[in-house]
């Protein structure tokens, strides 16, 4: 009980106000090594591994709702497009969250790799949630970019929201 799982709950219950990497608690065999940047350290991982950790940020002002950033990678199955995937992502969303809604959805293209964006409300609690996600494809990873906040998004948010993806570049490292 507790490390990894406790971490990534208080994470998304917006109770975390600072960044978190949950490196190494999520991986499974799949790809090539995989070479890490940390403001501390460089790392590999083993041949034969994929990550699949998770990245939370919780961004605001003290006072109002947090923006949370929650970063997670899978791995697409072979023949599987950008757009299968979140299809399948936003299907268990929909049985599994509350109140869920599906505003929109486009096809998009973030720093050249294709994507899928969509808007979506929920609850938590019975309270209203508000939910951007940006799937995005690197060869066979899938990076999901979930943006949540409490209620509707302000427009401070909608900025922070929209700086973070124009900033967002892939590093191609060999």
């Amino acid at each position: 009980p507790g490390g990894c799982v406790d971490e990534l709950q208080a994470a998304v219950e917006g109770r975390l106000n600072r960044a978190r990497t949950l490196s190494g608690c999520f991986s499974r065999k799949g790809m090539s090594p995989m070479k890490y940047r940390l403001p501390e350290a460089d790392f590999e991982l083993p041949d034969g591994y994929f990550d699949q950790s998770v990245t939370v940020l919780s961004l605001g002002p003290d006072g109002s709702p947090p923006l949370r950033i929650l970063i997670t990678r899978g791995l697409a199955a072979e023949g599987v497009s950008v757009s299968d995937y979140a299809e399948s992502d936003i299907a268990s969303r929909r049985r599994a969250q509350e109140g869920f809604d599906l505003l929109w959805r486009r096809d998009h293209v973030l720093d050249g790799r294709p994507a899928v964006i969509t808007a979506s409300r929920a609850e938590e609690q019975g309270d209203p949630v508000a939910e951007r996600h940006a799937y995005v494809l690197n060869g066979r990873a899938v990076l999901t970019i979930a943006f949540t906040t409490s209620g509707e998004f302000s427009a401070e948010q909608m900025k922070i929201l929209h700086a973070f993806n124009r900033s967002f570049v892939f590093r191609n490292e060999d």
